[in-house]
């Protein structure tokens, strides 16, 4: 990974992201925020570019993640408003491989060494609505 300062995220975010990982480490699984903590300048959905301050992220809408069984972790990252009220259920599925490749190009050692099978997408989906709550 190269040599970058970390980023910083207003209040809300960060409790959002604490949350999350409490939620992770209760169901047994690490949450690795290198993406959000040193790439997140960029949304990983669109490629669209937040505003940063003084290395501070702003105009991020929510905190999300998502899980690689391979390694037993989440990955945190955050969305743009525009990707949140675009988001349905008919793309998950795109969104999620896009969303996945743009944060594996910035943090590789993140990246599955295969492609998930279908049992494998439908335990991690399972796991997510748990950890989630719906």
């Amino acid at each position: 990974m190269e040599e970058k300062e970390k980023l910083t995220y207003s209040t809300e975010i960060y409790t959002a992201l604490r949350l999350i990982k409490k939620k992770f480490e209760a169901a047994g699984l690490e949450l690795d925020r290198r993406y959000l903590d040193y790439f997140g300048e960029m949304c990983p959905r669109c490629g669209g570019a937040f505003k940063v301050y003084r290395n501070e992220v702003k105009d991020v809408a929510t905190v999300s993640a998502f899980l690689n069984m391979e390694q037993q972790k989440g990955i945190a990252y955050c969305l743009c408003k525009k990707c949140v009220k675009e988001f349905s259920t008919y793309t998950a599925s795109k969104d999620a491989e896009v969303t996945e490749r743009r944060i594996f190009e910035k943090v590789p050692d993140l990246k599955r060494s295969q492609k998930p099978s279908r049992k494998e997408i439908e335990l991690e989906k399972r796991i997510l609505k748990k950890i989630y709550g719906f």
